[in-house]
């Protein structure tokens, strides 16, 4: 137990439709983290997005793991969005560790977004 929450550690995997897709979600020590790897299309965003509807969450937050992402598409920046709004009304914390096809997006649209807010970007040679 720490600091007055049980902790509980949950493991879930997805395949996604292409090759390469993996989507790893494991909650534990108030935080929800989902790790995702390969191209993030409209399929594969809604997988992810299976992820952030489940009761399961953390309470603390949302962390990102984007770092090994290799493709992302509109529907992968609309769950960014999702994420930052859910969190924001939530009151969790949300980060984004992002690898550098996710930076670019999430810089172009971020006028309005906020989403670098709680972006943690990765290099390519740190993958």
């Amino acid at each position: 137990m720490r600091h007055g929450r049980r902790s509980v550690a949950t493991t879930s995997r997805s395949r996604g439709p292409r090759a390469g897709f993996s989507c790893d979600c494991r909650t534990g020590d108030g935080t929800t983290v989902i790790t995702v790897a390969g191209e993030v299309d409209i399929v594969a965003a809604d997988r992810i997005q299976d992820y952030l509807v489940r009761d399961e969450l953390g309470p603390d937050g949302i962390r990102l793991d984007l770092g090994g992402v290799t493709f992302m598409g509109v529907a992968g920046l609309a769950l960014l969005l999702h994420a930052a709004d859910l969190c924001r009304d939530q009151g969790m914390d949300l980060t984004l560790v992002a690898s550098p096809e996710v930076t670019r997006v999430v810089k172009l649209i971020d006028a309005t977004a906020g989403l670098v807010d709680h972006l943690i970007p990765v290099t390519a040679d740190s993958r």
